[in-house]
């Protein structure tokens, strides 16, 4: 079900998990630019936190109680509330992130387990993570940006067509 499309994470060449990387990192930019530009000046890109988030729909990072009700969303919406919820989860943390290192700051993001401490309850969390949802036209712009790119990345490394035209071919 595309609504889903958890498969096609695990798929040869991770393709998918590259969109969600791309994805999320253009609307931290766009959303989040101050902590964008920490990330950007620390080397820390989605692929060393948000891999789990997105693979696993935030299993094993979140508390139980708190990826239960992520999940509950999921199921509900489809996956692409993963996007939203991951936003919103990093507006929470925002200005701890801001003052750590590389490596703290991975280590915080790679185990959410400590999340009360940026709002109570899981309900508190939940209505966090959840309140000004992005829009869906915003993820398809982004995703299909991406796409573009892959494109003419593509397209430049192709080796050009031959010029041999088929009179020219030996027998």
């Amino acid at each position: 079900d595309p609504k889903y499309a958890m498969r096609e994470l695990f798929l040869p060449g991770m393709h998918a998990i590259q969109t969600h990387f791309h994805v999320h990192a253009r609307l931290v930019e766009q959303h989040l630019p101050k902590l964008h530009d920490r990330f950007a000046a620390i080397g820390m890109q989605p692929v060393f936190y948000a891999t789990k988030w997105y693979a696993t729909l935030f299993s094993g990072v979140l508390p139980f109680a708190h990826c239960m009700r992520v999940w509950d969303i999921v199921l509900l919406e489809g996956t692409e509330v993963l996007y939203t919820v991951a936003l919103r989860t990093l507006e929470l943390m925002q200005k701890a992130l801001l003052a750590m290192p590389f490596q703290d700051a991975t280590q915080h993001l790679a185990s959410l387990k400590h999340i009360g401490d940026y709002v109570g309850s899981v309900d508190d969390y939940l209505a966090a993570v959840t309140r000004h949802p992005v829009a869906h036209s915003e993820i398809a712009q982004l995703r299909l940006e991406y796409t573009m790119e892959q494109f003419r990345q593509n397209a430049l490394q192709s080796p050009a067509p031959s010029e041999t035209t088929p009179d020219s071919q030996p027998p």
